[in-house]
């Protein structure tokens, strides 16, 4: 239980008595019972979302390593396995035409 031992608690039980009067004793442990629960149903709403971010990712991660089945496979490579095999992008054929001279403004 949250790591502690017999004597922690004992100790914990001992400071609780000592500064918790006898008459608020009851309302104390029920206020405590009642944080405990919130505590609990936090965590498991929590666990709960973290289940469905993960699923969702593994989802994703699915989907992208399966190949589409509406798509036609011309056997080209797309410009992405381009760079993967190459290590850097080709030029683009903006960059390679050359471009006209400039008109003369006047």
């Amino acid at each position: 239980m949250f790591g502690l031992g017999f004597w922690e608690i004992l100790m914990i039980a001992l400071v609780v008595i000592i500064f918790v009067p006898p008459r608020k004793l009851p309302n104390f442990f029920y206020r405590l019972g009642s944080i405990y629960g919130e505590l609990r149903a936090m965590n498991r709403n929590v666990r709960r979302v973290m289940r469905s971010i993960e699923r969702d990712l593994n989802d994703a991660e699915t989907r992208e390593r399966k190949p589409d089945a509406g798509r036609a496979d011309t056997g080209a490579a797309s410009p992405g396995d381009y760079r993967q095999e190459n290590d850097r992008t080709p030029p683009a054929a903006a960059e390679t035409a050359e471009a006209p001279p400039p008109a003369d403004r006047e």
